[in-house]
């Protein structure tokens, strides 16, 4: 099995790609999406487990579905 780790590892990476990919600051897709720079921070680090209300408000500020996010 899969350790959860490298789960919230693996989602923070393809956030913080698609993030790189639209040039946009944490600061900036933070206040896009309306979550804390900082908490976007610990989520592209994989360094805490975002509810999925969450992970849907970051989906939604990349205009792709949730799905995406989490394949």
């Amino acid at each position: 099995m899969v350790p959860f780790s490298e789960y919230t590892e693996t989602i923070g990476a393809r956030i913080h790609g698609k993030r790189a990919e639209s040039g946009m600051s944490l600061r900036t897709f933070g206040n896009l999406v309306g979550i804390h720079y900082n908490q976007l921070l610990l989520i592209e680090r994989g360094k805490t487990n975002p509810s999925l209300r969450t992970l849907y408000k970051i989906a939604e500020g990349f205009d792709v579905d949730l799905s995406e996010l989490l394949r």
